[in-house]
């Protein structure tokens, strides 16, 4: 338990987005979990959990490894997720007689809808119909509009908030009656939509305009009780009035109760509105991620959606919007340079300009390796950064694809290891280098983007120590990460221990790679040289760290030791990792 404890302490002090805590035998999940509000991926994996209760919390919770434990059912608190669209439940009691639940992965309709046909309801409908005792009524529901009716002292009053559109109503009486909010629709009870329906959701013109209408709607929210005005109209003993006056709801004047348990029922009321206003902020909040989340695929759905359908049978890749698609006669190809698993790379010329001529080989082209090639042109064209290869065209024939890229002298593995003697490069020279190459992978883990592939290899440098990150073949967006062929590859000297396992992970992998280049560039050494995979795997799994070279700053020490963590939860993302190399960057 207190290995649990110092975890979730960690995950809180560096506002970690995942959290792994799996194997640690636990029943049920402690208290302190409340506590990490910015958490987004959550591993409680192979332990001996009952249940999910406590998740609910978790306003930003994204994904869930629930899986191999004891849980028997599911607790309804799971529809007020608003954020989650993954979750694993595979080997508990409960996928047994629903095993629709055992895996359900970036989709957060489908999740939904599982979950309500577990729970028994029918498809996106809730009520928002609640009371108050004495016959103090509130209601809210809502999706995309979300209505507020509220009705006060008076017996039999009721609220029914409309939720099946856009805007929101909001009305209020305090002394008896009834009150209906009501959404551009009118009134009564709609149906709640996890996402709007209408919304194209490759659209990205129409998503931010939802963000933008949810957004206004979550400030109008905000503003809470201003929106009710409790203004004295005039105080006791003033001329011409005997009684004390308020507006209350937009309606007009009346009496202010003068009893203390009025005041009391009152403030009661109060507290029950403001409870279901934050209930509802919280959904919004859900909404807008989730949407933003869309958004971001959308941008480039064109591309992921061409992506998938490449075949070695069409002759040739879909055209990228943005690369230049050339000929042969356009470029002039020189000496070979350098040599992968299924390419070259020569240097050439491109209409009179010095490139590299990448030139694919491998006569055993597959759909999967076609895939790999045109995800690389496609993520190149998608990147703009100072800091990353500048792709310049394309030869689209298959099987004789040729990619055109900026020319750069060499890579940062051939000056650290093949050309160790011929050039010197300080300790300031490499961690400036290590500074560019965190900029590049915190600049594309904003866009949303995993490269799974960092490695001294493809980083290219220049004579004056400036590198370009190269070969996106691997790339994916996080939303994409664990799905298609290839989801588990990698150079093993610079993979993650759940790369080994073949376990959920994330955007952390990037960061465990960034920790054996921070070594190599300080040691000037291969990591894990000599060594076989299994030998590799062996020591990453047992957390064995790198030797760290005598005189190393004890600062740079310590972050390649935490980039290499077992728990992706404890790696720093790379906007910390800035922090402190820009300390020793001038």
């Amino acid at each position: 338990m207190a290995d649990i404890k110092l975890k979730i302490r960690h995950a809180k002090r560096g506002n970690e987005k995942s959290l792994d805590l799996s194997g640690f035998g636990m029943t049920e999940l402690p208290a302190d979990i409340l506590q990490l509000t910015m958490l987004e991926i959550l591993n409680i994996s192979n332990n001996k959990l009952n249940n999910l209760r406590k998740l609910e919390s978790l306003p930003n919770l994204r994904v869930v490894d629930a899986s191999n434990n004891n849980i028997n059912s599911l607790h309804q608190e799971l529809l007020d997720m608003y954020s989650i669209d993954t979750i694993y439940l595979f080997g508990n009691p409960v996928v047994n007689s629903n095993p629709q639940l055992a895996k359900i992965e970036s989709n957060a309709n489908l999740l939904r809808k599982t979950l309500e046909s577990y729970f028994g309801l029918a498809a996106g409908s809730t009520s928002g119909v609640s009371s108050l005792g004495g016959g103090i009524g509130g209601g809210i529901g809502g999706s995309l509009g979300g209505g507020l009716a509220s009705s006060g002292l008076g017996g039999g009053s009721q609220s029914v908030a409309n939720i099946g559109g856009f805007g929101g109503g909001a009305s209020g009486s305090y002394k008896g009656g009834s009150s209906f909010g009501s959404l551009i629709g009118g009134q009564g009870v709609g149906s709640v939509g996890f996402l709007q329906n209408d919304i194209n959701m490759n659209d990205p013109a129409s998503l931010r305009k939802r963000i933008a209408e949810l957004e206004q709607e979550n400030k109008s929210l905000k503003e809470g009780p201003s929106n009710k005005s409790y203004n004295t109209m005039a105080r006791p003993g003033t001329m011409g009035q005997d009684k004390d006056w308020m507006s209350f709801g937009g309606g007009g004047p009346i009496e202010r109760p003068t009893t203390a348990n009025s005041q009391n029922q009152r403030v009661r009321e109060i507290q029950e509105e403001l409870k279901m206003e934050q209930k509802e902020k919280k959904r919004l909040l859900g909404e807008i991620e989730n949407y933003k989340r869309e958004l971001q695929k959308s941008n480039f759905s064109a591309f992921t959606q061409t992506s998938a359908q490449v075949s070695v049978g069409s002759g040739r890749l879909p055209a990228v919007a943005g690369v230049r698609e050339i000929s042969l006669d356009d470029i002039q190809i020189g000496e070979q340079i350098s040599q992968g698993g299924f390419s070259v790379i020569h240097k050439g010329s491109l209409n009179g300009t010095p490139v590299a001529i990448k030139k694919i080989f491998d006569p055993r082209l597959t759909d999967e390796l076609l895939a790999e090639i045109y995800n690389e042109i496609v993520m190149q064209s998608i990147l703009r950064h100072p800091n990353i290869a500048l792709l310049m065209g394309m030869i689209p024939k298959i099987p004789n694809i040729v990619i055109i890229f900026e020319l750069m002298p060499g890579s940062l593995f051939n000056l650290l290891h093949i050309k160790k003697t011929a050039i010197q490069i300080s300790p300031e020279e490499r961690i400036r280098i290590a500074r560019d190459v965190a900029r590049v992978y915190y600049y594309m883990h904003e866009l949303g983007i995993v490269h799974r592939d960092l490695k001294s290899h493809n980083i290219l440098v220049d004579e004056h120590f400036n590198i370009k990150i190269c070969d996106f073949g691997l790339a994916r967006f996080k939303a994409d990460l664990g799905k298609g062929t290839m989801q588990f590859s990698g150079t093993p000297a610079y993979m993650a221990p759940e790369l080994f396992q073949k376990r959920v992970y994330d955007e952390t992998v990037d960061v465990f790679a960034f920790g054996a280049l921070l070594w190599e560039l300080v040691a000037r050494e291969v990591p894990y040289d000599g060594l076989d995979v299994s030998d590799i795997r062996a020591k990453v799994e047992r957390e064995e760290q790198l030797k760290i070279p005598y005189g190393t700053d004890p600062r740079i020490a310590q972050l390649i030791h935490e980039c290499r963590l077992l728990n992706t939860a404890d790696r720093p993302s790379f906007g910390r990792i800035l922090e402190v190399l820009n300390y020793f960057v001038k």
